[in-house]
């Protein structure tokens, strides 16, 4: 299943994070227990079930490590990457480093982007949104095309 949504949250004073029943039950099924966190582009985190994390992991292998670029993209990647347990209110815990790379506030939103999830700073997001929507026509035909 496509994760998707939109889910505005705070941050707890402990670097808590609820994360929505609803998208929770999008990673997997049966509903994960633990996640992957790790920096994302943007300026955002990146959640990703175990199951995707491991998928992803395969599909890099495909490629040669010879070429400089993606060695040093798997390095930063799997270097940064974390695993959180999800509590048992459906919270993680952020760890305080990912805080502070993409200087994320007390208010945040998380956005369903297919196979993973993305904690963006709420202002930034609506940033984002805002420079990028009227052009989403011009953006699609690019992408897909």
């Amino acid at each position: 299943m496509a994760l998707s949504g939109q889910y505005e949250r705070s941050i707890d004073q402990k670097d808590r994070l609820a994360i929505p029943k609803a998208l929770r039950e999008e990673f997997s099924t049966p509903v994960p227990t633990s996640l992957y966190i790790t920096k994302g582009y943007d300026d955002c985190l990146e959640l990703y079930s175990p199951e995707e994390f491991q998928s992803f992991a395969e599909r890099l292998r495909e490629r040669t490590s010879s070429e400089d670029e993606f060695r040093k993209f798997e390095r930063l990647f799997f270097s940064s990457a974390e695993y959180v347990s999800i509590d048992s209110q459906g919270r993680i815990r952020l760890p305080t480093r990912f805080i502070k790379e993409v200087t994320l506030q007390r208010e945040v939103i998380l956005i369903g982007v297919r196979n993973r999830a993305e904690i963006w700073n709420l202002q930034k997001w609506s940033e984002f949104q805002s420079a990028n929507e009227s052009k989403f026509d011009e953006v699609a035909r690019n992408a897909l095309s």
